[in-house]
């Protein structure tokens, strides 16, 4: 049986260094009526997509300037979280957020996700969460976090959280693995999302 260690609710917080004090997030509370909302990604007709014009003054992360980006990323982990310990007993919130917070000391982002958890056949799912403070369905996803998609395929899920910091607006999209894709679909040429470059690194003598 697959056990995680060293899982835990979000109880005292935890020091992370002698001047850093650990995010509170005593007032982010998920709703009661909150549900997790599934999310059919097939719905996008092939040659309808439009490009995304994103709004100006933003980050490379798709983050507003002047937003807590940090914060949002946070309190979006730990809403997933919440709903996903209500359903299974065994999940752990393992990313770096989950360090900032004071909720698991040993969180990093080496594991390429937010959150894991064990469903009733023990089987190991993956979990990478996006925030956004709106409702604004675009996000930016790293190498990592795609390869991460791609070995797991089945077992991993994308979540995308709405109006992050406002408990009564806050919404939690559940889209599975997008980047599953059937043989006639490509990362930028598919009927599920949208993709495009932002940075490209080339490296040649």
């Amino acid at each position: 049986m697959v056990n995680f260690s060293g899982i835990s609710r979000l109880n005292k917080p935890i020091v992370i260094n002698n001047t850093n004090e650990p995010y509170d997030l005593s007032a982010y509370l998920n709703s009661p009526d909150l549900k997790i909302e599934d999310v059919d990604t097939n719905s996008t007709a092939s040659g309808e997509k439009k490009p995304h014009k994103g709004p100006s003054g933003r980050r490379i992360n798709g983050g507003k300037i002047g937003e807590n980006t940090e914060l949002i990323g946070i309190v979006g982990e730990k809403s997933v979280y919440d709903e996903l310990f209500k359903i299974y007993s065994n999940v752990e919130w393992i990313s770096l957020n989950a360090k900032k917070c004071g909720h698991f000391p040993e969180g990093s982002d080496e594991h390429n996700c937010d959150i894991r958890y064990v469903d009733e056949n023990n089987e190991v799912h993956y979990v990478e969460v996006k925030s956004k403070s709106n409702d604004e369905k675009h996000f930016f996803i790293s190498k990592e976090e795609y390869a991460k998609a791609i070995l797991n395929k089945k077992n991993y899920h994308l979540y995308i959280v709405l109006f992050t910091l406002e408990n009564k607006k806050r919404r939690i999209l559940h889209l599975g693995n997008i980047f599953l894709l059937d043989d006639n679909g490509s990362l930028f040429n598919n009927n599920k999302f949208t993709a495009e470059f932002k940075q490209l690194e080339i490296t040649f003598s």
